[in-house]
């Protein structure tokens, strides 16, 4: 959960992570109910784990979204994702065929992406990946 200190709290909720130390609190009682109150709020900064953003975003004919780059790279255009883990044997032979789709649907309005599950949480609550591959 990216936390180094064993008192760390965190709040998962529609599976969006926050943490106190995010948001510049600690675990008092002072704390706790000011990041209670701000959740109800709604003006909790949420974390989740990313890789840093690809210098090249395209790789084999497909765009790599990472965490930092999910929602830019989505929001408000037709993409399919395949969400992957490298070490799962489905996913390892499904990577040679989904490389090609882009030329196979040569289309234009569509994003061809990856993203690996592994090294980036969906900072997006209404994406759920509970195997893999995923699309």
């Amino acid at each position: 959960m990216g936390c180094e200190e064993v008192k760390c709290g965190i709040l998962v909720k529609d599976q969006i992570k926050y943490r106190f130390v995010d948001n510049g609190l600690k675990l008092s009682a002072t704390d706790i109910k000011t990041f209670l109150d701000n959740d109800k709020a709604g003006t909790l900064k949420n974390w989740f784990k990313s890789q840093e953003i690809p210098e090249n975003p395209e790789e084999n004919n497909v765009t790599v979204l990472v965490g930092k780059n999910f929602e830019q790279m989505v929001k408000g255009k037709n993409v399919f994702v395949f969400f992957y883990a490298p070490w799962c044997g489905h996913c390892k032979s499904s990577k040679p065929e989904y490389e090609k789709l882009k030329d196979e649907l040569n289309r234009e309005d569509i994003i061809i992406a990856k993203f690996d599950s592994t090294e980036n949480d969906v900072p997006h609550k209404n994406v759920t990946v509970e195997g893999f591959p995923t699309f």
